[in-house]
């Protein structure tokens, strides 16, 4: 089969290369990494020359890396304390290179707002344009993609109208939960505790259409609010939208909320599971705040809430009883008897099948006793037939003495002597279940090309549809480019008739921007090459870190060997031991042949038929010899066939651990170089992204000194 060529990804760092390879699966190798002294598979060797812009190429599925995600490379801000443009008469410039980084994360935030705005406008119902537009905002805030390490703090207007629309969050929220059910449409019974359990607290009525009323109620009373006075502070509830004295306000981390709608809030979470703990803009509210303003009756079923929910929701038991359905708390649980007991009706549950408790005897649905059993049949372990515990024969006959004394066959698992199986028998069932076990590892490694060889078609399908999406866009992409080449020549027309009156004041102007433009690109090439220089010490360290599998090849190596020794030592010492066995047993028997002789002779002696007798005396007494040195040839082949077998089973073991360590250090190390690839890309968009920004703010600086000549020349020839 011919090979198919190896997709590169290529990071190319001011003429520093990086090669990274994702390579393909073969028969002799499915994992699809090869390790080889040289060349390597991962890098090739780099140049060190500083000299080129900071360009990406990549030719394999690498778009999918959201750098958005990434924390911005350090050296974007290295070295702007020496950028300033007061000698040049525009001292706002010096803000423009720490803005930069904040507008370039504002402009991304924005961005993912509106994209999923305009996705959630398709399937929304029919509702106000402000409050649409504003719970659709929230949602985004709330599940959008977060970087807890980036430390940056948008100052522009975008950032703050973002955040001005995130109140309404806990009112979409709000709406949506309490109206949900399951698909099904069936309540479990803890769901049906948890209704029943908070369906007698206190609550105001709220539909689907109080929303609505409420936004309409808002702007009726904005259309008056210029001719009302108010006496005392007021403001308005982050969820209602309503008015309301300081007094009566619940004040959390970020928001106000009246009475009624922070109950609403603190029912909701507790009746719905996925909204807990109570939140107001994911900020945890605390439970301390929460007690305090609400109701005493809910304040208790809000603590006890809190208990049952610090229990993971697969571990939590409650009453079977219809009637009651109430969590069982961990202190009414015997976990040696595996049973809970109800507190309110006493009622006895199984905290294995969550059914009634099952009094003495095992659990049907216990995983433990399952399991066991399982890996019994797996392993070939027989079972006792009076006390149930499972045996394994590792060596030795098929007549087995458990510790309760009960005697009994390991091939039929009868009692003792009263079945007719045999040695061979046993040798038959050992041998089965070898080939059992072998082929069920077989059919676990087909398992594993099968699904292997799925993931790669639906891999390939996936990058099918993504070129044809491609081939869309590019094709949209070059419309729009045509449509704003035409609207360049327009606008560069109208420009040069208007430059024509004011060239002398824009070619001052255009020649500072030059001069700026400049220096930008002297910082941006000085950033560049530091990023380029932290590359290259990353990658000096990922190499070392890689030399690392030869040392752990050698190490293996000598741990066969090893192993080795120790088998030859211990053969050659059971040898040793069998021939000084034999020996004695040699010199046995010529002293009681010399001894029985002299005896036979003496008490046959002058008797008739002596020879005879004295000649079949010694066949016997040869017979009982030759028995006894057959018995010691089988004990001795026993012996060494058992320490072979151990010393291969040994090597296997070995083998298959040592194989377990080198594929973790492929996959870890090339899971590490691939997780550096990426980060290589998710640097060089941020640099693309901030450089874009920066050129943006230059540009509208540029433009307002434009426009301010221009007025100034409208103004002179006015005058």
């Amino acid at each position: 089969m011919e090979n198919v060529p190896m997709p590169n990804l290529q990071i190319v760092i001011n003429k520093m290369q990086v090669n990274i390879r994702e390579l393909s699966a073969s028969n002799e190798n499915p994992d699809g990494i090869l390790y080889r002294a040289e060349p390597r598979d991962f890098y090739d060797v780099l140049n060190y020359k500083f000299n080129e812009p900071l360009t990406f190429t990549s030719n394999i599925l690498m778009n999918d890396i959201n750098w958005q995600e990434y924390n911005p490379p350090a050296e974007i801000l290295s070295g702007i304390e020496g950028f300033n443009g007061s000698r040049l008469g525009i001292p706002q410039l010096s803000t423009l290179i720490t803005r930069s980084l904040d507008e370039a994360v504002s402009r991304k935030r924005l961005g993912l707002l509106e994209a999923v705005s305009q996705s959630n406008k398709k399937t929304s119902i029919s509702t106000p344009s402000k409050n649409s537009q504003a719970s659709s905002s929230s949602n985004v805030t709330a599940a959008g993609p977060s970087r807890p390490k980036l430390q940056i703090i948008a100052r522009d207007k975008d950032t703050s109208s973002i955040e001005e629309k995130q109140p309404s969050r806990v009112n979409s929220q709000l709406s949506k939960e309490t109206s949900t059910t399951s698909d099904s449409g069936y309540i479990s019974g803890a769901e049906r505790y948890h209704s029943e359990s908070i369906s007698s607290l206190p609550r105001q009525g709220y539909s689907k259409l109080a929303p609505l009323s409420r936004f309409i109620k808002m702007l009726k009373k904005r259309q008056h609010k210029g001719k009302s006075v108010v006496a005392e502070p007021i403001r308005e509830c982050v969820s209602c939208l309503d008015d309301f004295p300081v007094s009566d306000m619940v004040h959390v981390q970020c928001h106000d909320y009246c009475k009624d709608c922070f109950e609403r809030l603190v029912i909701t979470a507790m009746e719905t599971e996925s909204m807990w703990p109570v939140k107001c803009c994911l900020n945890d509210i605390p439970h301390k705040t929460i007690v305090k303003n609400i109701k005493p009756n809910l304040a208790k079923e809000f603590q006890l809430k809190v208990y049952e929910r610090e229990i993971a929701a697969g571990d939590r038991i409650y009453c079977i009883k219809p009637r009651c359905e109430r969590w069982i708390h961990n202190n009414w649980i015997d976990k040696g008897r595996k049973c809970a007991s109800c507190p309110s009706c006493e009622t006895k549950v199984c905290i294995t099948c969550r059914g009634s408790w099952h009094a003495n005897m095992e659990c049907p649905q216990d995983k433990d006793l399952q399991a066991t059993v399982n890996l019994a049949d797996d392993r070939g372990w027989k079972q006792c037939y009076n006390c149930k515990v499972f045996i394994e024969l590792n060596k030795g006959c098929r007549h087995m003495k458990c510790h309760c004394k009960a005697e009994w066959c390991y091939v039929c698992s009868a009692q003792w002597k009263t079945c007719g199986c045999t040695e061979l028998e046993l040798t038959e069932l050992m041998q089965n279940l070898q080939l059992r076990q072998e082929a069920a590892a077989l059919e676990t490694q087909l398992q594993e090309r099968r699904t292997r060889q799925e993931e790669k078609r639906i891999r390939k399908a996936a990058e099918e549809e993504r070129i044809a999406i491609q081939m869309v866009e590019d094709f949209e992409r070059r419309e729009a480019e045509e449509l704003g080449r035409e609207a360049e020549r327009d606008f560069q027309l109208e420009e040069a008739i208007r430059r024509r009156r004011e060239d002398k004041r824009v070619a001052k102007i255009a020649s500072n921007f030059i001069k700026i433009r400049e220096d930008l690109n002297v910082l941006h090439r000085s950033q560049k090459s530091r990023l380029a220089t932290r590359s290259q010490e990353e990658f000096q360290m990922l190499q070392d870190r890689e030399n690392g599998f030869y040392k752990l090849q050698k190490r293996h190596l000598s741990q066969y060997d090893q192993l080795e020794r120790e088998y030859k030592t211990e053969y050659s010492k059971q040898e040793l031991q069998l021939q000084n066995e034999y020996d004695q047993l040699r010199e046995e028997e010529i002293r009681a042949v010399k001894e029985n002789t002299e005896k036979f002779e003496a008490f046959w002696k002058d008797r008739p038929y002596a020879a005879y007798h004295i000649q079949a005396a010694k066949d016997s007494h040869e017979k009982f010899f030759i028995a006894a040195f057959r018995s010691w040839d089988l004990d001795r082949d026993i012996a060494l066939k058992e320490c072979t077998k151990n010393f291969e089973s040994k090597s296997l073991s070995l083998g298959r651990y040592q194989g377990l360590e080198d594929a973790e250090f492929k996959q870890r190390m090339r899971d590490e170089w691939r997780e550096w690839a990426r980060n290589k890309v998710a640097e060089v968009r941020w640099f693309d992204a901030v450089i874009a920004e920066r050129e943006n703010m230059l540009q509208t600086l540029e433009n307002e000194q434009y426009t301010m000549a221009t007025a100034e020349s409208e103004r002179g020839r006015a005058f």
